[in-house]
């Protein structure tokens, strides 16, 4: 059950293509606290969740990627994936 701490643009990023009641049903593991994204969940599954959302910004709105939450949403896999290693 992996936690991450986020920056303010790394939140955001999350708040839209991950915990956006919206996603609700796609992503019901993943939530906000504060600053902190936790996942009930195992790592994989955390990983397979940011891919996902990673996808979604870059496809953005069909027409312009959301490069700013691709970069958001990279930094926080990173972390994942960093913690991981640390572990």
């Amino acid at each position: 059950m992996p936690t991450l701490k986020l920056t303010p643009s790394q939140r955001s990023a999350v708040e839209i293509y991950i915990t956006d009641p919206a996603q609700a049903d796609d992503f019901p593991e993943a939530a906000l606290h504060g600053s902190l994204l936790h996942f009930d969940s195992s790592r994989d599954r955390a990983a397979s969740i940011l891919i996902e959302a990673l996808n979604s910004a870059d496809v953005g709105d069909g027409r312009t990627p959301d490069r700013g939450a691709v970069k958001a949403l990279s930094n926080v896999l990173d972390k994942l994936r960093k913690q991981r290693v640390a572990v």
